[in-house]
């Protein structure tokens, strides 16, 4: 049941229980604590929300490499290569980050120097889709 406030204090009752049917924190009309228990263990929150090693991925490596992008076609080119990636694609041009498979975004860019292409989730397999953009 989720809570309903006005005015900074409850309407109805709320009263959230743990997954072995305890009551975690309850109130009542006036907004009032009562019953509230301590937050529930690491394990527990894993094993409610299905984060445990065993389901985890390996570790993602990031790769950064320098691109540069010389004309409206080869920016479009390269937002519909980008798309091809799974995961996180960033370019960062100074203090700014943008998805890199926005085109609208890179447009935003200032494209007369190279850029910085961060692949969040590397495999082998992008590179030759990254290669074409690099600048060497």
């Amino acid at each position: 049941m989720f809570d309903v406030a006005a005015s900074e204090k409850l309407l109805i009752d709320f009263i959230q229980t743990s997954s072995n049917g305890t009551s975690v924190f309850e109130t009542n009309k006036e907004g009032t604590a009562r019953n509230v228990q301590a937050m529930p263990e690491r394990g527990e929150i894993q094993r409610l929300t299905g984060d445990s090693k065993k389901n985890q991925k390996e570790h993602k490596f990031t790769k950064t490499v320098s691109v540069k992008l010389h004309s409206v076609e080869q920016v479009k080119a390269f937002v519909n290569d980008m798309k091809q990636i799974e995961g996180d694609v960033l370019l960062l041009a100074g203090k700014y980050v943008i998805d890199a498979k926005s085109i609208m975004g890179i447009f935003s860019l200032n494209l007369s120097g190279p850029l910085q292409l961060e692949i969040e989730d590397w495999k082998e397999a992008y590179g030759p889709i990254v290669e074409k953009y690099l600048h060497s």
